[in-house]
């Protein structure tokens, strides 16, 4: 979030999205993503950006409008998820990209497209060893989550 502040000016509160879980919530959570376990130590609430309008409020006409440097490692890190045992995929794959696009479930478009992981690793621009360092920043950050300040009002995405 910092990084983020600085970058933009942007108060927190314009661009961050806080999702208060309960004890079963964060279990099922980190079952799924095993990267992220705990993140819930001293705090019950994901940080997420916010949406407006169906997309990141971060999220300009060519893209991401944050340089890699400042951009959420989450962010640099999609569509690919690290696990307990490699990588993993942080969306599900439907098939096809029509199957993807009839199921009106947020799907990565490349994922489906992507004939292997190779592919995908390039359509990404990105090899394991970047993958490996961006899941080390993603644990190091995983580790200092703290407790918010003060709460961010505003709607909470589920």
């Amino acid at each position: 979030m910092e990084r983020i502040r600085r970058a933009t000016g942007l108060r927190r509160e314009r661009f961050v999205e806080e999702e208060p879980f309960g004890p079963e919530e964060i279990r099922a959570y980190q079952a799924l993503r095993p990267a992220w376990t705990g993140y819930f130590d001293r705090t019950p609430v994901r940080w997420g950006l916010k949406a407006e309008r169906g997309a990141c409020v971060l999220l300009g006409p060519q893209g991401c409008t944050l340089s890699p440097e400042v951009r959420p490692t989450a962010c640099l890190l999609y569509p690919f998820e690290p696990t307990e045992s490699g990588w993993g995929l942080a969306v599900e794959r439907s098939g096809s990209v029509v199957e993807a696009r009839a199921s009106g479930e947020p799907r990565c478009l490349a994922v489906e497209e992507a004939g292997g992981r190779g592919a995908l690793l390039r359509a990404f621009g990105i090899d394991v060893q970047a993958l490996t360092a961006l899941a080390k920043r993603l644990h190091a950050e995983v580790r200092a989550h703290p407790h918010p300040r003060a709460p961010v009002k505003g709607p909470s995405v589920r």
